[in-house]
């Protein structure tokens, strides 16, 4: 699914995750990796699409956003994964 955004709206998000980066703050975009059982996150729902390659598994939605401060972990991800 694409979702269309306003300039602004981006422009605006873009100022914020600069103010966190200038902060020592990160949010990783883990949207449409690969999933690894090791990944030090939390998933909450396995859905399963047809179309992905057998054993294929995708990060295709982000609940909350890891956050790192200065490279270390402070809040695990919570996503959904794709998978068949």
């Amino acid at each position: 699914m694409q979702v269309e955004f306003s300039k602004p709206l981006i422009k605006g998000i873009e100022r914020i995750q600069a103010n966190f980066a200038s902060n020592g703050y990160e949010m990783v975009n883990l949207l449409n990796k690969d999933y690894d059982e090791r990944m030090n996150i939390d998933p909450i729902n396995f859905i399963t699409d047809e179309n992905l390659a057998e054993g294929k598994k995708i990060i295709t939605a982000v609940i909350k956003p890891q956050v790192n401060y200065n490279g270390v972990l402070i809040q695990r991800a919570q996503v959904d994964i794709s998978q068949n």
